[in-house]
């Protein structure tokens, strides 16, 4: 959500989609963005041309890739940082890497593009990721994102080591970023396999007793590939991910109450509740959850597929403002 925060703002209306695509597979993260009327951005903000000059990627003539899954947030100090997965071929599978762009003018106008999350075991061309989930601290001003590295293509690794949960930071409004850590044993519990965080930025809960702790949505399955059930869940934090953060969610009940997928939750009401809403079935339908207590527990999911489970749901995205 952008705050309006002075009287020229609070005086024009600001639309947005951030989530826009262009037919030459640009991805157009603020395409919507209108103050009053003329001034929306003309080009994407990621281009199949797009790459960072002093990235070894670059030098070494991967240059033209397929833009996919930004990745959007608004730092504390009101930046607008935006992150998309860089794939070789276009395909959601595949080698990919991270770009990053910033913009102080809430989408309007954008900083360069910055190759991020690259670590030295998966230089070599042969791994797979997950932009993940971007979620600041809008205390503390730290700007969180995970995301996963696998080795191999989607769905292909064999392994636990092979499906790494990523964490880095920024504090200093995304120009600069810490050595990204593997932090598979904090983010994943120690049993599950393939895991990603997100989609969306997760939430900073402004109201009630656990005001200020950070929940993230995660998704893992109990498999090492994409052929197990997956289950959604959240991992939150009350000393900005310090620590290992406590793992919650819904209950793993039988198959029936499984295959969840694209979780994704809102904060609502004046005690810090939580909603929650994921893709089940493999997409036929969606699912709702509830927390009264900061996330730490969640009702059962509720299928509100309203058709006898007919009804096609790609992708959940419940909108917070938070």
């Amino acid at each position: 959500m952008v705050v309006l925060r002075n009287r020229a703002q609070r005086g024009r209306r600001l639309s947005r989609d951030l989530t826009g695509r262009s037919p030459s597979g640009g991805v157009y993260a603020g395409a919507a963005i209108s103050y009053g009327a003329g001034l929306n951005p003309s080009a994407p903000v990621f281009a199949r041309n797009d790459c960072d000059p002093d990235d070894a990627t670059s030098a070494a003539g991967i240059s033209n890739m397929f833009p996919r899954e930004p990745v959007l947030a608004q730092s504390k100090a009101g930046t607008v940082l935006a992150i998309c997965e860089a794939h070789e071929a276009n395909s959601d599978s595949g080698i990919s890497h991270f770009l990053l762009r910033r913009s102080t003018t809430v989408g309007y106008s954008w900083g360069a593009c910055k190759a991020v999350g690259r670590i030295p075991a998966f230089d070599a061309d042969d791994k797979w990721g997950n932009a993940g989930c971007l979620r600041p601290n809008r205390i503390t001003g730290r700007i969180h994102w995970f995301y996963t590295l696998s080795v191999g293509a989607l769905g292909v690794a064999t392994n636990n080591a092979a499906i790494d949960a990523m964490h880095t930071y920024s504090d200093d409004d995304g120009l600069t970023w810490s050595a990204p850590v593997d932090r598979s044993a904090d983010f994943k519990g120690g049993a599950q396999g393939w895991w990603i965080a997100g989609p969306g930025k997760g939430v900073q809960i402004r109201r009630g007793p656990y005001a200020g702790r950070l929940v993230v949505p995660i998704v893992y399955r109990t498999t090492f590939d994409n052929s197990g059930i997956s289950n959604s869940r959240v991992m939150y934090s009350d000393d900005d991910f310090v620590t290992a953060p406590t793992l919650a969610g819904p209950a793993i009940g039988p198959v029936a109450n499984d295959d969840s997928n694209e979780f994704q939750i809102c904060e609502y009401g004046t005690q810090g509740y939580l909603f929650g809403m994921c893709r089940r079935k493999d997409g036929d339908w969606h699912a709702t959850t509830r927390s009264l207590d900061g996330g730490a527990t969640w009702s059962d999911f509720v299928d509100q597929d309203g058709t006898g489970g007919t009804t096609a749901l790609g992708f959940s995205g419940a909108a917070s403002a938070t």
